[in-house]
């Protein structure tokens, strides 16, 4: 994994640090998350970890409320705290995505619901 920082400015916007994100033509495969305003490039996942993560899958279908959704490597912001994660499995009440625009938006309180 590597780390690039866009800038050391702590004031650094949001918006900037998001449209950096969008714009590099980033390696194939590769996750590029914002973390603390930090972007990081991780490696692709190896096959093992993709058969994991459809197991855990699988167990939540009977298991989540049918107000929710489950999404794979679908990135989701958290302006508040300077990230934009993709996670391998992200469960989220339906419509949340689609009212989000083309990154789900969480607010600081809502990650652990």
């Amino acid at each position: 994994m590597w780390a690039l920082t866009v800038s050391e400015d702590p004031d650094q916007r949001w918006d900037d640090l998001v449209r950096f994100w969008e714009a590099m033509d980033w390696p194939e495969g590769s996750r590029v998350e914002i973390i603390e305003g930090i972007i990081t490039v991780s490696p692709a996942r190896e096959p093992r970890h993709h058969l994991i993560v459809e197991r855990v899958q699988r167990l939540l279908y009977s298991v989540i409320p049918d107000d929710r959704r489950m999404f794979q490597r679908s990135a989701i912001s958290v302006p508040s705290c300077l990230g934009m994660f993709i996670p391998d499995l992200l469960v989220a009440p339906v419509g949340e995505r689609a009212e989000a625009g083309s990154h789900g938006a969480v607010r600081r309180d809502d990650r652990h619901r």
